[in-house]
């Protein structure tokens, strides 16, 4: 079955959003529409876990899956996996298609990224931003 949707691209803590820019390109060239993210907290001056969860459901979930009711395969580098880990609560495939919505993520694609455990709560030294975060999804 071909993917029919976008492969949303989402930077670490360190990196900008047009670092993925070449890997965005090659994807492109290859048929696969993608989207650039980055996150709030490297450019931030009091960072929390909690401004990233907030930026990708606003800028980058809501507009993909519930206005334009697209797929989504997520690409999660380093950091950005743990906000993305309490984002992604309600915008699974399955789930959506079981309420009878269109779109939602359909794969996660973890480069050597936070794969937090739903309900444990992380702190500072174990995301590299922030105070802590309970995961929920």
């Amino acid at each position: 079955m071909a993917f029919n949707g976008t492969i949303a691209l989402v930077s670490g803590a360190y990196h900008i959003a047009s670092s993925l820019s070449l890997l965005s390109a090659e994807l492109f060239q290859l048929g696969f529409p993608t989207r650039l993210a980055g996150l709030v907290t490297p450019n931030h001056p009091n960072p929390s876990v909690k401004d990233d969860i907030t930026a990708l459901i606003d800028d980058l979930l809501n507009p993909l899956i519930n206005v334009q009711g697209q797929d989504v395969v997520l690409y999660l580098h380093s950091y950005s996996g743990f906000p993305a880990s309490a984002a992604i609560g309600g915008f699974s495939k399955r789930q959506r298609k079981a309420e009878g919505l269109e779109g939602g993520i359909v794969e996660l694609i973890c480069q050597s990224a936070f794969v937090p455990t739903e309900g444990r709560r992380y702190g500072a030294r174990d995301a590299g931003w922030g105070t802590g975060a309970l995961v929920e999804s």
